[in-house]
């Protein structure tokens, strides 16, 4: 789920919870919110055959630009490769 393009009406909060593996939404405060769900195919290096990085709820991907500024990352392109030693770095 891409919490930054999925929206909620009526200042509702749209999350996801790893753990339980489903859509939250929080702070619903009256009836027929509707609320956009943004879902995207998160990029995935062949190398480690589908042993993806779980970055769990609390952890953000970052990457580094050429002058090494830290950057969040997109998570639907290449962030980390380990076939060229790029590993896949997270912050909280």
């Amino acid at each position: 789920l891409n919490t930054e393009k999925s929206k909620c009406e009526n200042g509702s909060i749209v999350s996801w919870n790893q753990e339980r593996w489903s859509v939250e939404i929080k702070t619903i405060s009256t009836t027929k919110t509707k609320c956009y769900l943004y879902f995207e195919e998160l990029y995935e290096d062949k190398i480690l055959n589908g042993a993806v990085p779980d970055l769990g709820n609390e952890l953000v991907a970052i990457t580094f630009n050429e002058t090494g500024q830290v950057i969040k990352a997109n998570l639907a392109s290449a962030w980390y490769d380990y076939s060229k030693q790029e590993w896949a770095n997270a912050v909280i």
